[in-house]
């Protein structure tokens, strides 16, 4: 039984080892700063895997209708913004929270 309406939305990309800083320093001043303006939204982690270009985005959402409700117009503006370093998403995934340790 789930105790919370909490989801994870999972991002996974391919960012090249030499472009990780440029990446996460331009992700978080668009993808993340933007993000934490929409009702609903509690975290965004990134992480990389070492020695491969391997790249998951965890970004945690008071629940699932708080993250579908962002407009595509404005996931379309924020993806403009990355310019050079937007990555496409090869993958992504939604987890219901079991049990959240707030």
């Amino acid at each position: 039984m789930l105790t919370s309406d909490m989801v994870i939305e999972w991002l996974r990309f391919e960012v090249p080892i030499a472009l990780r800083t440029a990446f996460l320093e331009r992700d978080a001043q668009i993808w993340t700063q933007a993000l934490s303006t929409y009702p609903g939204f509690i975290s965004k982690e990134t992480w990389f895997e070492p020695a491969t270009n391997a790249t998951i985005a965890v970004i945690r959402w008071e629940s699932l209708q708080h993250w579908k409700s962002i407009p595509r117009s404005d996931l379309e503006l924020l993806d403009s913004q990355m310019e050079e370093l937007l990555m496409p998403v090869l993958e992504c995934k939604t987890f219901e929270v079991a049990e959240s340790q707030r």
